[in-house]
């Protein structure tokens, strides 16, 4: 892949913190380290975008997702997320496109 250098300006105290980071975390350079941060913030970006596309699906996973998590905490886990269950749960939200 073709690469593209991005000179910054950083003030010192940031960039001191900038490389604690890239030493804890074990990144071979700050490059390393702001195209990670940059990778992260995409895909926030597009999942806050797709979040806004369909509301009634997150809302749906979301409230599933926590009834899951509390199901845990009282022990009660009721094993993984099949393929059957995940086709069961987008039918039951009006998902247009579901394989069966």
């Amino acid at each position: 892949m073709a690469r593209v250098i991005v000179p910054i300006s950083l003030p010192r105290d940031l960039n001191l913190r900038i490389k604690k980071q890239v030493k804890k975390r074990g990144f071979a350079s700050k490059s390393e380290y702001f195209r990670d941060l940059a990778r992260e913030n995409l895909d926030r970006v597009e999942l806050e975008e797709e979040r806004k596309k369909h509301p009634r699906f997150y809302a749906k996973l979301d409230r599933e997702l926590k009834k899951g998590l509390k199901a845990i905490d009282r022990g009660e886990y009721a094993g993984p997320f099949t393929a059957e269950k995940a086709v069961k749960f987008l039918a039951s939200i009006g998902s247009s496109k579901i394989k069966k």
